[in-house]
């Protein structure tokens, strides 16, 4: 049976491991969030809310909301990833990672199409010289994914209500304390196996960053902005190649 947890690790995974299709290692490790928690004293909303109800009701808001982003940095294999994800309920998504020693992908899901870009360096990277050859060829232009196996696979970064059903081991969710992380006050949900949630302590609790500090998703922190603006546009069609030409 299926747990309904806020693994936003799993999504930011999914992005990650988008690219170990084009050849590259997976294996991320969960990065370092952008502010500290700092304890709150104001009367708290969800006093006597159970863990569960919480917990459940800021899943439900988050896969209710008409856009979602989320953006983290993470250590991977010996190198620094930034990661910014914008999903557009039912229409599609933008990512984008930056890879210390492998480059820059860029990627645009709108409905089924998938527009992926790839920099110079990471070409080579994965490829050498024959990745060099390629990226010369496609000189800095999208390419537009028609092979429907690998379309699938990148547009799942755009499935927020996957990232948020944990299959596996049972978790133990228990309440932590109530501080203000960057200004936000937040409510701490503690998971057993080291991934905690904050959630904003209102009346209505929504995601607001993921944390873990052991586990396969290493130790870090993913921020989370439930109903921030995302707009999606696909490149203009100078700027786009036909990726079954290199096998996409």
């Amino acid at each position: 049976m299926s747990q309904r947890r806020a693994r936003l690790g799993r999504i930011a995974a999914a992005a990650v491991k988008s690219v170990s299709a084009l050849a590259v290692g997976a294996g991320l490790a969960v990065g370092v969030g952008t502010g500290v928690a700092h304890a709150a004293t104001p009367p708290d909303p969800l006093k006597n809310w159970s863990v569960a109800h919480i917990e459940a009701t800021s899943i439900a808001n988050a896969e209710a909301a008409s856009s979602v982003t989320l953006s983290g940095s993470f250590k991977q294999s010996g190198q620094t990833v930034t990661l910014n994800i914008g999903i557009k309920k039912g229409q599609g998504c933008t990512a984008t990672t930056v890879e210390s020693k492998t480059g820059t992908m860029k990627m645009i899901v709108i409905g089924k199409t998938v527009y992926l870009y790839l920099d110079k360096k990471f070409w080579t990277s994965v490829g050498g010289s024959t990745g060099a050859t390629i990226y010369a060829q496609i000189n800095g232009r999208y390419m537009k994914v028609s092979s429907s196996s690998l379309a699938s696979s990148l547009a799942a970064v755009c499935n927020l209500q996957q990232a948020l059903t944990e299959n596996g081991a049972k978790v133990t969710v228990s309440r932590g304390k109530v501080s203000t992380l960057d200004g936000v006050r937040v409510l701490e949900l503690k998971n057993s196996d080291g991934e905690d949630v904050y959630v904003t302590d209102s009346s209505k609790p929504e995601i607001f960053e993921a944390t873990t500090t052991k586990g396969s998703d290493g130790a870090g922190a993913l921020r989370v902005n439930v109903g921030a603006r995302v707009t999606l546009a696909a490149p203009p069609a100078r700027d786009v190649v036909s990726g079954a030409k290199y096998g996409f």
